[in-house]
């Protein structure tokens, strides 16, 4: 495919937004509306491989049913004249969270807040539905500018989302996802990923914003996960000089506990809870202990 082609009978790609192994993103416009869309493709090299097909689908169906303001829309698909299945969002302007960590460096607290409240709420609502997402990194929240200048960030890539009641395309014993982010029970059980595996995640994501590392890191996949499930994760004391509560200290030990069962129920309980003790802290102790926070996303 190439610039000028039009796909679907009414895509007009403009230019090629992005690249990646599997597939490739174009800025587009809808020839009728003159609407500016993103169109997702999968590279044509890989249509003979049924499994990333199946997969471009699903996150299309995933990403279409799931209505969310933090949670980018697909609000068409198709197949190119090369045959290759494509999917259509909005074209986002603005950066991921990666992009924008490596420009500003370390985050406040109230600002890692005010960025990640909307997503929580959106894999709050994914686990509800018995989804768990598999993938939550900096990479994969893009941050825009909504023409009533607020911001929003919206979660992206659902290709390997794991329905909880059935249906998933990785094999017993695949890895999936991204290292540092990877929780450490699925090296060692069974269909371990769950929703706590999603607050891991999401956990990881807001110390890396405050720190400005993941908690864990190492030179290669087998050191990082070793680490994960053999150590405890660092207090974020260790990695930084910024002043740092007692309560922070318990709460990030919380989410990144070894123990799927300490974590918080779900995310949005943490960033709750991260909100919360802005105005609390000098307390000390268990963020969680005698709180009454929504058990209907345990697993």
């Amino acid at each position: 495919m190439e610039a000028g082609d039009v796909i679907g009978d009414k895509y007009r790609l403009v230019e090629l937004a992005g690249e990646g192994a599997m597939g490739v993103v174009w800025r587009a416009e809808h020839v009728s509306l003159g609407r500016v869309v993103a169109v997702k493709l999968i590279r044509a090299e890989v249509l003979d491989e049924p499994t990333i097909v199946e997969r471009f689908m699903r996150e299309a169906k995933i990403a279409g049913s799931i209505q969310h303001p933090n949670v980018v829309e697909v609000f068409d698909v198709g197949t190119a004249p090369d045959g290759a299945p494509f999917m259509v969002m909005p074209y986002l302007e603005g950066r991921d969270l990666e992009t924008l960590r490596e420009h500003v460096g370390m985050f406040s607290m109230e600002r890692i807040v005010e960025l990640l409240e909307g997503p929580a709420g959106a894999l709050d609502m994914m686990h509800e539905r018995k989804l768990v997402h598999r993938d939550i990194k900096p990479e994969n929240m893009h941050l825009s500018i909504s023409d009533d200048g607020i911001e929003v960030i919206r979660l992206l890539d659902f290709g390997i989302t794991k329905n909880l009641q059935g249906g998933t395309l990785t094999q017993p014993g695949q890895l999936v996802g991204t290292p540092y982010y990877l929780p450490p029970e699925i090296m060692t059980q069974t269909n371990a990923w769950t929703t706590r595996g999603d607050v891991y995640s999401f956990g990881v994501v807001c110390f890396e914003l405050f720190v400005g590392q993941p908690p864990i890191t190492g030179e290669t996949l087998a050191q990082i996960m070793l680490k994960k499930v053999q150590d405890d994760a660092p207090k974020v004391s260790d990695l930084t000089d910024k002043p740092v509560s007692p309560l922070v200290e318990a709460l990030f030990m919380s989410v990144l506990s070894r123990d799927p069962s300490k974590r918080p129920v779900s995310c949005g309980a943490f960033i709750r809870a991260l909100r919360t003790m802005q105005g609390n802290a000098h307390r000390s102790g268990n963020p969680f202990e005698d709180r009454d926070d929504d058990p209907t996303i345990a697993d």
